[in-house]
């Protein structure tokens, strides 16, 4: 008899066991559910373009889906060096990336009129064994409404040592106001993700008129925008209107601004779609820069035709000098 009472206590104690499990069970699950919700409701609804230039498209369309993740999981994962593509973006040719196995060098020309920018890359082996290139592909694509890119070819090896070339064609159909986000895919092993170096200035020409014509050009271009950047502390005067006039191809029209800090520029921003069977769209831009040298900081002011190109002027600033 003492033996079936003990037996009858292990039962209890079991269930006691169970119940008490059941019950944190039931506690971890609501906690899971809370912090979900709290999740949930802390993400943002809308993004600003300019709040992220470098991630934002390219985080929506990359993270859409879960595959992405999944398969990438066991790659090593490569970064571009932010420095080279500062360099890019005022210059049509550079290094696009490089580490000890590869070199991706870069070149681009930009066809006008027509809004075409026909790009080469090298990409150069460093190792001593032989790179497959599996697979380059835009992950932000969704994002660039209207701007054709392809690669031809989109898959090649590159013996030790040697260099192979790849071609891109990028027709600019609408303003661009995000980097596209490129992802290359290395001996099925490495993934490098690069932003391409496209911004709206690359497919400027620059435009000079007489100083006194500027008020009126002001005032009949209507979109607007204006933004405060901060900037680093080895600019001035002068090096940012190189960079206007040199790597952003601006026209710089002097006699306008009496404050010698400041600098008034002009171009035509330059599309590949057609208005007519003769002509190519473009549209024009007006620039005021005002610098002040105590702060740091500039206040750039776009002027245009449409809001979609001004925006477009302003993410190609962002991203110049937010970068730097």
């Amino acid at each position: 008899d003492d033996e079936d009472d003990d037996d009858d206590d292990d039962q209890d104690t079991d269930s006691e066991e169970e119940t008490d499990e059941d019950e944190d069970q039931d506690e971890d699950q609501d906690e899971q559910q809370q912090t979900t919700q709290a999740v949930a409701q802390t993400q943002p609804q809308e993004q600003d373009f300019m709040s992220d230039l470098f991630g934002g498209g390219a985080v929506a369309a990359s993270t859409g889906g879960g595959n992405n993740a999944s398969s990438s999981s066991s790659m090593i994962e490569l970064s571009q060096d932010k420095t080279k593509l500062l360099k890019l973006l005022l210059s049509p040719s550079g290094v696009l990336f490089e580490n000890e196995m590869v070199q991706i060098g870069f070149r681009s020309q930009i066809e006008i009129p027509g809004g075409v920018m026909k790009v080469l890359l090298y990409y150069g082996n460093k190792s001593s064994s032989e790179l497959t290139v599996n697979s380059v592909k835009c992950l932000n694509e969704s994002s660039l409404n209207g701007i054709g890119i392809n690669f031809t070819p989109s898959s090649f090896t590159i013996s030790p040592k040697q260099q192979s070339q790849q071609q891109c064609k990028i027709s600019l159909n609408v303003p661009i106001s995000l980097l596209p986000e490129i992802e290359i895919t290395i001996s099925s092993k490495y993934r490098l993700c690069v932003s391409f170096p496209i911004i709206a200035t690359k497919f400027f020409k620059p435009h000079v008129f007489e100083p006194q014509q500027f008020k009126q050009r002001w005032q009949q271009l209507k979109n607007e925008q204006q933004q405060i950047i901060q900037i680093n502390s080895d600019y001035d005067s002068n090096k940012l209107r190189g960079i206007l006039s040199n790597g952003m191809s601006m026209g710089l029209i002097a006699g306008v601004d009496q404050n010698p800090n400041n600098s008034i520029g002009c171009a035509v921003y330059n599309f590949a779609k057609k208005k007519d069977d003769n002509n190519y769209v473009t549209m024009p831009v007006l620039l005021r820069l005002e610098y002040n040298n105590k702060s740091n900081a500039i206040r750039v002011t776009i002027r245009s035709p449409h809001q979609s190109t001004t925006n477009s002027v302003m993410a190609a600033f962002v991203a110049i000098f937010k970068t730097a």
